[in-house]
């Protein structure tokens, strides 16, 4: 009993600390937005010029928008924090992906970019994943890539199976052919509010990115993609609710897929 007393009280002592924590964050963070928020307000209020208002208004309506994905990203960082275990649910991983694209599309159409993805390897079984995690995880990493790579860029999505480093697991690869990332930003990238001072970003996509690749126990590298920009790579140990098929004989047509 004094035991279970002991574990209760440090789960308190943990929940107490993650709630400062995203307290103090979300202080921090959403202050200098909302002080912009007010200037733009003010601006349109005083403003006599009709264009002038105008130009304020869109400038608020972008802040506005901004710090409702900040408030986003927030909360889905601190539901991901909790150390409680959900149930993991059977995953299509292709069909979550197309799903995945499909809503992110619009974003991509505004900037002229395209959005490919390529399957390649023996066909997925479905993976065990929590509810939404799988679709979150390929939305923030997309998302990053059509909000820092200019009109026109080409983002390729690749999902593949086999053997790496000794070990069974597949992998999904997102490459853009923007500018590229230093290797001394990729060390912050998955860092909390790190956005390289680019304000249409709130830094935290990587970071939710880390942590669903954490709770599904797979690994996350950052490099140089096949297009010239940046490469994002997770990749998770197999973990079908039915076995994997990996014998290349019975897929003589080398089951590569492709959509665009």
């Amino acid at each position: 009993m004094q035991a279970a007393i002991n574990r209760l009280l440090l789960q308190v002592k943990q929940l107490l600390s993650r709630e400062q924590r995203f307290i103090a964050d979300a202080a921090h963070e959403l202050r200098t937005p909302l002080a912009v928020m007010k200037v733009h307000l003010d601006n349109a209020c005083s403003a006599a010029d009709p264009d002038l208002q105008k130009e304020s208004l869109q400038h608020l309506h972008n802040a506005v928008e901004r710090t409702t994905r900040l408030v986003s990203q927030m909360l889905e960082l601190a539901r991901l924090s909790d150390t409680v275990v959900v149930s993991k649910v059977p995953t299509n991983v292709y069909e979550e992906a197309r799903a995945a694209l499909s809503d992110i599309m619009p974003l991509a159409l505004q900037k002229e970019q395209s959005l490919e993805l390529e399957t390649s390897g023996p066909s997925l079984p479905e993976q065990g994943f929590e509810p939404g995690a799988f679709k979150t995880l390929l939305q923030n990493v997309v998302g990053n890539a059509i909000t820092h790579t200019p009109p026109g860029s080409r983002i390729l999505i690749r999902l593949s199976s086999g053997e790496q480093a000794g070990a069974q697991e597949w992998c999904l690869s997102i490459h853009d052919s923007g500018p590229g990332v230093s290797e001394q930003d990729r060390e912050q990238l998955a860092e909390r509010f790190f956005s390289r001072g680019d304000t249409h970003g709130t830094g935290l996509g990587l970071s939710i990115v880390q942590r669903i690749v954490q709770r599904h126990q797979g690994r996350l590298t950052l490099g140089t993609s096949d297009l010239g920009g940046l490469l994002v790579q997770v990749c998770f140990p197999f973990n079908a609710f039915h076995k994997v098929d990996m014998n290349p004989a019975q897929n003589d047509d080398g089951d590569h897929n492709r959509s665009q």
